[in-house]
């Protein structure tokens, strides 16, 4: 009978540890994932913002763009007005 009950003993400490070490890499690993998911997300958000500057510049290029044709233009009307 005294053996049973170590044997008991025995397994449920055993069992008690095992629990406490597989939680133990479980959240270390959960960590180490967050950590690595928010490094990624913030290369991401740099990439957005870096190809969102470069919109903006286009977009004030094609409206730069728009002013020199109808400057351009005027000019030209000018010219032919002379003609």
């Amino acid at each position: 009978m005294e053996t049973i009950l170590t044997s008991v003993i025995v397994a449920v400490i055993t069992g008690g540890c095992s629990v406490i070490a597989q939680t133990a890499i479980s959240r270390s690993q959960t960590q180490i994932h967050v950590q690595l998911t928010n490094k990624r997300l913030e290369d991401l958000e740099k990439k957005v913002d870096k190809h969102n500057n470069f919109m903006e510049r286009v977009a004030m290029l094609e409206v730069t763009k728009d002013q020199f044709d109808r400057s351009i233009q005027e000019i030209k009307d000018k010219c032919r007005a002379y003609d």
